[in-house]
Parts: C-alpha cells; sequence; structure tokens
C-alpha cells in the first residue's frame, strides 16, 4: 500500500449534495417527458431531494484514480468502500506520528527533570 495517504486524503473536500433526477440528467425519453401524466412517486421524489455528504470524484481521481468509475453517460463514481483500507492506512500512519511525539515528549520531560 503506498504511503502518504493522511497528505492525500487531506485534499479531499467532503461536500453536501443531493442527487439529480432522471429528467436533470436527460435520462427521460421525449415520450415520457411529453406525457402529462407522468410525475415521480412521493418516495421516489424524497429519495432525489434527500441531501447526502460525499467527496468530489475528480477530487478523488487524482489521487485513487482506481477508486473512480465512469457510467455510460460519463458520470463519476466514488468506490467508497474502496476507500476504507486507504483510511485504515492514514490512521496507521497518524498512529505512527502519534508514537514518535510521545516518544520525543517522553524525552524531553526526562532533560527538563535533570
Amino acid at each position: 500500500m503506498e504511503s502518504d495517504n493522511v497528505k492525500k486524503l487531506k485534499t479531499l473536500k467532503a461536500v453536501k449534495y443531493k442527487y439529480k433526477t432522471p429528467e436533470e440528467l436527460d435520462l427521460l425519453s421525449a415520450e415520457v417527458t411529453d406525457t402529462a401524466s407522468y410525475t415521480l412517486s412521493e418516495e421516489i421524489t424524497a429519495y432525489f431531494e434527500q441531501e447526502r455528504i460525499g467527496l468530489i470524484a475528480q477530487e478523488i481521481q487524482e489521487v485513487y484514480p482506481e477508486l473512480v468509475k465512469t457510467d455510460q453517460q460519463g458520470l463519476l463514481g466514488v468506490d467508497y468502500l474502496g476507500l476504507i483500507p486507504v483510511l485504515i492506512e492514514a490512521i496507521k500512519e497518524q498512529q505512527i506520528a502519534i508514537e514518535e511525539l510521545n516518544t520525543e515528549i517522553s524525552k524531553l520531560k526526562k532533560v527538563k527533570d535533570k
């Protein structure tokens, strides 16, 4: 596994977003959208109106390109499950840094107490 995961993860920003509806993505045929009776059910409407928190795929693509896929419409998707091992490695990197700092603090306290 690569190192510098903490540094790479610091470049990512969490953002709030909502999914675009099929109409906004222009995924529905003209026959469907021209039909006056076409409406999304309340459940489906609520799904699209729900605010979510995620990461910007383009930013992830810069540091972990293997975690971003492009679908048939050209939309980017993030493999959030694939991000878990990266997060674990970043925690391990931080823990090493913490332990090194604690060792240094202990040494400095001993010098001060003499």
